[in-house]
């Protein structure tokens, strides 16, 4: 079986390198077999040659196993905090567990049941609360194939008043993935916001109006390589984010 060296892997080895400078090529070799996926398309039987080891994974090359397997999938997620407060949202982020599929955030003001949304990163941003309301969270990891952690700590915290003055800066709304080729999803949005993708040279392409699930996914396999502009209308303020098409 050829060894080959892909562009993608030579940079996961350069992003390696810029981790552990002292790191050997043995070892830069080692980590990237040792986390390359396998799925329905690679088979179980690796190495071969149509696949190698597997499909190489920069996250898991760079941030390593742990996390999901069988003996500490129940282990908690760590380190959970309020990033960002106002009135009518929070941010809230926590310690990346590697091989996580996703986590569940689960929240409600003081006193009453709890709601839950999901998250596909370690950051999420809860909309929709009520100004000077006492909240708790907490958050659990779900693991494929082995199901979820156990929850977090719960956290408290307590909404500001609303002020004249407020206004929401543009990291209440995350885009990803950007660079997109099929889809990019708007999260942290308001419901009732409106939408609209524009080209550079003014033209509307795409516009919608988003309803209460804070998650907006926007379909853009259609349209061709180049730069976007994405423009969100909520009643507080416009948030405007550069978009970059690929195929």
């Amino acid at each position: 079986m050829t060894t080959k060296i892909t562009p993608a892997v030579a940079g996961i080895a350069a992003l390696y390198f810029q981790k552990y400078p002292d790191a050997t090529a043995a070892e830069v070799k080692a980590a990237i077999l040792d986390q390359a996926r396998q799925d329905a398309f690679t088979g179980a039987e690796l190495p071969n040659n149509l696949w190698g080891y597997g499909k190489a994974d920069a996250f898991r090359t760079l941030t390593g196993p742990w996390g999901c397997a069988p003996d500490d999938y129940t282990l908690p997620p760590q380190n959970l905090e309020v990033q960002i407060l106002m009135p009518v949202k929070a941010k809230i982020g926590w310690d990346i567990i590697p091989n996580a599929a996703g986590y569940q955030v689960w929240y409600k003001p003081t006193g009453s049941p709890f709601s839950k949304i999901k998250a596909i990163t370690n950051t999420r941003i809860i909309s929709g609360l009520t100004p000077s309301t006492e909240y708790q969270v907490k958050i659990r990891a779900y693991c494929e194939g082995l199901g979820f952690s156990d929850f977090s700590e719960t956290i408290t915290f307590t909404t500001p008043p609303i002020k004249e003055s407020t206004t929401i800066a543009e990291t209440w709304i995350n885009m990803y993935p950007n660079p997109a080729s099929y889809t990019t999803t708007l999260e942290g949005i308001q419901a009732g916001a409106h939408v609209f993708v524009y080209a550079l040279s003014g033209e509307r392409l795409y516009a919608t109006v988003t309803d209460d699930s804070q998650v907006l996914e926007i379909p853009v396999r259609n349209l061709p390589v180049g730069l976007y502009q994405v423009i969100i209308s909520e009643p507080e303020h416009i948030t405007t984010k550069t978009l970059q098409i690929v195929h």
